[in-house]
């Protein structure tokens, strides 16, 4: 069920576009499952030019958010497997390095969404995805949320991050085992209300409702 409310969200997403005039990123294939609320930011780079590593596609109303590679051994293609602008390398130890700007209210939960269209061995293309504020602390591989596979042997993999509490911005790592290319990545964040806090927000709506009521009555 969720699979499938996700599908319709991604073929409504492209008819919008469609009918406004603007351009798809090609293998934007797993939305956000919030993408378009309140308190939320998107960034897609696809490595259109040679040496520009850089998001080539942002909504973020909170800050400029920064996209940089690591390792020593990458080069950019032109053309690759099929595809036009592709990084790629030839060993372990490469990777993204990102930092997304967003909301600074500490008590809100942050979750991040990051879709990665690669070509490789599915499993083994992702090392850690890993958050902390400050270039920070791993956080280990977190959950697969949905994968598709193209037909030209690309795949895209969609991951899902929560961060609790809510930091001004958070540091987003992807590395990878082995060779591999990269065609695209796209990162989303939202923040929203913490369940606690939630909870607190109702119980003292309910208090003021209660205290009316017995105003009322007296």
């Amino acid at each position: 069920m969720r699979r499938i409310t996700r599908l319709v969200a991604a073929l409504l997403a492209a008819v919008l576009l469609l009918a406004t005039g603007l351009s798809a990123t090609a293998d934007d294939v797993i939305p956000a499952p919030w993408r378009g609320d309140a308190n939320t930011t998107i960034q897609e780079a696809t490595f259109s030019q040679s040496g520009n590593i850089s998001w080539e596609s942002v909504t973020n109303p909170f800050g400029t958010p920064d996209i940089w590679m690591y390792g020593d051994v990458s080069q950019w293609n032109d053309q690759a497997e099929g595809r036009s602008g592709v990084i790629s390398w030839g060993d372990s130890g490469n990777g993204f390095s990102m930092d997304i700007p967003n909301n600074e209210d500490a008590n809100l939960e942050k979750r991040i969404w990051v879709q990665v269209t690669y070509y490789g061995a599915g499993p083994t293309i992702w090392k850690a995805v890993g958050i902390g504020t400050g270039g920070g602390s791993w956080a280990g591989l977190p959950p697969l949320e949905d994968t598709v596979n193209h037909s030209d042997g690309w795949v895209t993999d969609a991951r899902e991050m929560v961060i609790q509490p809510n930091p001004s911005s958070e540091f987003v790592g992807i590395r990878w085992t082995g060779a591999g290319m990269v065609d695209q990545i796209v990162v989303e964040t939202i923040c929203v209300p913490e369940p606690a806090t939630t909870a607190l927000g109702f119980a003292a709506l309910a208090m003021l409702c209660a205290g009316r009521l017995c105003r009322r009555r007296a």
